[in-house]
């Protein structure tokens, strides 16, 4: 087993859950560090992750993250109850069982987190710190219809109210800052890239890997 850590929690408990649930570990990595995780995808790893499991298929290897930075340490299985859901997301996979979490912390996966670790539901569901939203910083208007849209981050989308597709002929333009109304249709883009779902799992990255996020999934990206 491949365990990127220096921290001794982590450790103590990826082995003692490794061994609960029979998980080989020849091919098994297992890192604290979200740029590690990334490299190993190929893409990059949104901060609001708690936890995230992957199967590179490339490697034939089982990928695990635990972001301790997310980890509410205050809790005293917060850690915990992160390793074992990452840990059962690989013990699916080998078992042939590929569905996806329903919601987080209220699902099949939840329960059975609480039935291996013995943690309570709401410890399970209260793990991670509350994830910090940042200022709307840039405005983009249609410059067929008008439409303003305020987003995060700069990137290229075209207008859904537009073409519900991306379309070329309706990119949204970057506007100087200044004030701005408030936001009316944030959700009302079309991403340049397509992507399926509206979090990181079941995505395919650079290599194909299938990605399963772990504990209190975001759709909030740094």
């Amino acid at each position: 087993m491949r365990l990127e850590t220096d921290d001794t929690e982590t450790r103590d408990l990826v082995e003692r859950y490794v061994a609960r649930l029979a998980l080989p570990t020849d091919r098994l990595r297992v890192t604290t560090d979200r740029a590690a995780f990334a490299r190993w995808l190929g893409r990059r790893v949104p901060s609001s992750l708690g936890g995230a499991y992957a199967y590179l298929p490339s490697a034939g290897e089982h990928a695990i993250l635990i972001n301790l930075a997310r980890i509410d340490r205050a809790q005293p299985r917060a850690v915990e109850v992160v390793v074992v859901e990452e840990l059962i997301h690989m013990r699916d996979r080998l078992d042939g069982d590929l569905r996806r979490h329903a919601r987080h912390g209220y699902d099949r996966i939840a329960t059975r987190v609480a039935e291996v670790s013995g943690a309570s539901l709401e410890e399970i569901r209260s793990c991670l710190l509350p994830v910090k939203r940042r200022e709307l910083r840039y405005r983009y208007v249609c410059p067929s219809c008008g439409h303003e849209v305020r987003r995060r981050v700069r990137g290229t989308w075209s207008c859904a109210r537009c073409s519900p597709r991306f379309n070329p002929r309706f990119v949204l333009r970057l506007v100087p800052s200044g004030p701005v109304a408030p936001a009316q249709g944030v959700a009302a883009v079309a991403p340049a890239v397509a992507a399926t779902g509206s979090t990181l799992g079941n995505r395919l990255g650079a290599e194909g890997a299938e990605v399963r996020v772990g504990a209190g999934s975001s759709a909030e990206d740094d």
